[in-house]
């Protein structure tokens, strides 16, 4: 069941991409998240995978963790220093 909702959500972000013009791009998107961008108990298949299957021009870089809250944000600069050169960065926390 848990896959199913992943690939739902990535089917959805996939749309959002297409709907951001995300296809015009070929680069660097960093995916800063919790446990839901990081894929926790699906076998590595996170949102940020398909959205790679679905957009081959795009390098889509999983900064996902397992139990990061919104009190946490303090961890996305290291994460933006290390990919400095992202075209985007989508965030999600929760």
């Amino acid at each position: 069941m848990l896959k199913k909702i992943i690939e739902i959500a990535a089917v959805a972000f996939s749309t959002a991409i297409v709907v951001m013009g995300f296809r015009s791009i070929h680069g660097l998107v960093v995916c800063f998240g919790d446990s839901i961008t990081y894929g926790a108990k699906v076998d590595g298949k996170s949102w940020a995978y398909f959205l790679s299957q679905d957009h081959p021009g795009v390098n889509f870089i999983n900064a996902g963790r397992s139990g990061r809250k919104t009190s946490d944000k303090q961890e996305l600069l290291p994460v933006v220093k290390q990919y400095s050169n992202a075209e985007y960065y989508l965030i999600f926390l929760g």
